[in-house]
């Protein structure tokens, strides 16, 4: 950005941070994304309009690599996208599966990479919010 002199808006550089969840992929790429809509634009400032704009063109730039994703997590187990899409969702993750059902999904997708322990006992999370807004796309 230093070589366009391109600069960002406080409130534009609090909304990528806060997209990116902590996330360091997700927020270069949202910031990456801001940047080219700002070149599109012909505009020296990216805004918080473009850094909105930012999401959903990040969200289609990933789209291959969530398929691909998506198929690791449904060779997980055949609970694993179901199970995915209730962590992402933060639903309630052992309805309606036996309890060894659920906690050998979980592993497996702790293992792979997709999910991670949260703070708390029980709590789990996606660990790329890019995957986890797709996943809450999709039906549970």
């Amino acid at each position: 950005m230093a070589l366009d002199h391109a600069t960002v808006t406080d409130d534009a550089l609090a909304r990528l941070i806060e997209l990116g969840e902590g996330h360091p992929r997700a927020t270069m790429l949202f910031a990456q994304q801001a940047h080219l809509a700002s070149i599109e634009e012909l505009r020296h400032t990216i805004d918080n309009a473009m850094v909105v704009q930012a999401l959903d063109r990040a969200l289609g730039a990933e789209h291959l690599r969530h398929e691909q994703q998506l198929e690791r997590i449904r060779s997980s187990g055949r609970y694993g996208e179901r199970m995915a899409i209730r962590v992402a969702a933060g639903a309630e993750l052992y309805r309606d599966l036996r309890p060894q059902q659920a906690a050998r999904t979980l592993a497996a997708l702790r293992d792979s990479g997709i999910i991670d322990h949260g703070p708390r006992a029980g709590q789990w999370f996606v660990v790329d919010p890019l995957l986890r807004r797709y996943l809450l796309a999709r039906p549970a």
